[in-house]
């Protein structure tokens, strides 16, 4: 598993899966738009997503260099029981980073994936306090060292959301404790995800959130806020969601990003 071709091809058909496993699943087409654009919000809904989110990051060494980043998420809810589900979450970073050293040449491949699942009950009322845990897992199919940690990881995750009216309040929580691989650096983070958005029966959302992570071998935090807007449409019969957000980091590693812009296309099923 030391080539990164073979590594490339695993992610590959991890994520051919998970899109085979999202095509098998259709959308409730009486489903109203507010209704459906607020559950987007929940990540342990009911529904089978595919989100496509480009990231611009600029950074703040010698010339500024420009990261970008296509996250690409598939998920996927598994009911157990008319009470339980489980939540699947896989994050595959396809990454072009800049150099910021002279002649040394621009890196684009993989990073690490990440797999979550997410053990929650099925929300019963429309204003219930929605929960689930589990376990997070990092694969190392980095296809270049300077992309990613190249390592295994595993640690718990939790995510908590209300939802009032229009109103929604969410915090996703986890660690990663690497235990193997081929990297030289060994994995301990913290990453701390709080949001809230509103969401007019239009579809139409104003967000906000931070997704702040501490790198405790590097005593390093790097703490962004994200702020931006959503609408929901229908494609055909296909709905799908576009959002636009723009990112200032407050605290970053000497050499991380200073601000940026993200795009994210969403397929609903």
């Amino acid at each position: 598993m030391k080539n990164p071709r073979s590594r490339l091809q695993l992610a590959l058909m991890a994520m051919a899966l998970c899109v085979g496993m999202l095509d098998s699943l259709g959308a409730d087409p009486d489903t109203s738009t507010h209704d459906l654009a607020k559950e987007l919000k929940n990540p342990v809904s009911s529904l089978t997503l595919l989100p496509f989110q480009f990231n611009v990051e600029v950074g703040s060494g010698e010339g500024h260099p420009v990261g970008t980043t296509l996250n690409i998420e598939p998920v996927v809810p598994i009911n157990l029981n008319e009470d339980w589900r489980i939540i699947t979450r896989v994050v595959a970073p396809v990454v072009y980073q800049e150099s910021s050293i002279p002649r040394l040449d621009d890196t684009f491949g993989l990073s690490d994936m990440e797999l979550s699942l997410f053990l929650a009950p099925v929300k019963k009322s429309e204003d219930s306090l929605v929960w689930g845990v589990g376990p997070i897992i990092e694969f190392p199919t980095t296809t270049d060292p300077l992309l990613g940690p190249e390592k295994w990881g595993i640690g718990p995750t939790a995510v908590l959301v209300k939802q009032m009216g229009c109103w929604t309040f969410g915090l996703l929580v986890n660690h990663l404790w690497s235990v193997g691989g081929a990297g030289l650096r060994d994995v301990n983070a913290t990453f701390i995800d709080p949001w809230m958005s509103y969401t007019w029966p239009s579809g139409f959302a104003l967000n906000l959130e931070s997704e702040i992570t501490y790198d405790w071998e590097d005593s390093q935090a790097t703490v962004p806020i994200r702020a931006g807007v959503s609408q929901l449409v229908t494609l055909g019969s296909q709905p799908v969601q576009f959002n636009l957000d723009g990112l200032y980091f407050f605290e970053h590693a000497p050499e991380g990003p200073e601000w940026g812009m993200s795009f994210t296309v969403t397929f609903v099923f």
